[in-house]
């Protein structure tokens, strides 16, 4: 979902997103040690990535993105009747639903994003063309074989992501691929939404402890629990739900479309 020099242009032409970059920048560089608006405006290759090839670089140039994004579509007069976020993206739907503030979105992603650096290297993740319910029938087949193996993200009917140790998802590609069904190793270091979280969940849930979610204007459908989220659900608690827990986007995407929301 990234690239380098993403957002370069719009810094130049756009104010409103010039803006919002250096607020998140400024917000960030403490817990960082580096200016993002600086690195995006001035970087020169190498620099970039070098800074944004690992998830604690990347997470919080995303979400500074998005965040930024979402304030230029309303100085257009692009409001959203309802938002919805994958995964790290939800913390900027918040953020979009007026739900936690623009410092409590970047605290959780940063502090979300320093959490999975430390596990890099443990686990990974790996796209399946199948449904949730097909793949953990087939997980369930040879649960020694899959050992630590989970659906991280049901995307839908013929969208998989699972997550877990690097040999097992070593061995599942090549089970996968003997039955002729489509899969891809996703573009991470980690497992996230995976049990390796649960080592770390009372570290992030200490570090986010003191953010407090207000009541907002925007419905916010979760792709934590797939439904419409009341703004007092998404304590602390939840955000460490976020980063443990399936992607429950498909069910969160059809949320919307039965309430009547289209992009």
């Amino acid at each position: 979902s990234q690239w380098l020099g993403m957002g370069r242009e719009l810094l130049r032409v756009e104010p409103v997103f010039r803006a919002a970059l250096a607020e998140c920048s400024t917000i960030m560089q403490p817990m960082l040690g580096w200016s993002l608006i600086e690195l995006v405006e001035l970087a020169e290759h190498d620099q970039l990535e070098a800074h944004l090839r690992h998830v604690d670089g990347i997470q919080p140039a995303i979400y500074a993105m998005q965040v930024a994004l979402v304030q230029t579509w309303r100085a257009l007069g692009v409001i959203p009747d309802a938002v919805v976020g994958h995964s790290m993206g939800e913390v900027a739907a918040a953020v979009a639903a007026g739900a936690i503030t623009v410092s409590d979105g970047a605290l959780i992603t940063c502090s979300r994003a320093a959490l999975l650096r430390r596990i890099c290297g443990r686990g990974g993740m790996l796209s399946v063309a199948i449904g949730a319910t097909a793949t953990e029938q087939l997980l369930a087949e040879s649960p020694q074989r899959y050992a630590g193996l989970g659906v991280a993200v049901d995307a839908g009917a013929g969208s998989t992501v699972v997550s877990g140790g690097l040999d097992a998802l070593a061995r599942l590609r090549e089970d996968l691929e003997a039955r002729g069904i489509e899969c891809r190793s996703v573009a991470v270091e980690v497992a996230a939404h995976s049990p390796q979280i649960d080592a770390h969940a009372d570290e992030l849930l200490a570090a986010i402890a003191h953010i407090r979610p207000r009541e907002n204007g925007v419905r916010m459908i979760s792709s934590v629990t797939g439904g419409e989220v009341d703004y007092r659900e998404l304590q602390p608690a939840y955000w460490v739900r976020n980063l443990r827990n399936r992607v429950r986007f498909a069910e969160a995407a059809n949320h919307l479309f039965e309430a009547g929301h289209s992009v």
